[in-house]
């Protein structure tokens, strides 16, 4: 079987600080697939952030952005029992937070 994993992104179209933003693993063709997510801030560390699991196997994600501005890296790795691991990458810029009139 062929294997494309990719993220798909739901959300605003330029996300910014503390936005909650939708994410899917697709591509991987039959059952079996578990998924991990990390998303990695400017400097490659761990961005932290809320993550919420659309189910046990992961392949829907929610994540709340965290509240400094930068082009942050979300990754996704899909495992089965006898199959090699697959990944994937997207690049998501974030901007500041507009400033509001009290």
């Amino acid at each position: 079987m062929a294997h494309h994993l990719a993220i798909q992104k739901e959300g605003p179209e330029q996300a910014v600080t503390g936005d909650e933003l939708r994410f899917e693993a697709t591509g991987m063709e039959g059952s079996g697939w578990t998924y991990t997510w990390k998303v990695h801030d400017p400097s490659g560390k761990d961005a932290g952030g809320e993550f919420t699991h659309g189910g046990r196997k992961r392949k829907v994600v929610h994540y709340r952005l965290p509240d400094t501005p930068g082009l942050y890296t979300v990754h996704v790795t899909a495992k089965k029992t006898g199959e090699g691991a697959h990944t994937d990458d997207l690049r998501l810029p974030v901007q500041p937070r507009p400033l509001t009139k009290v």
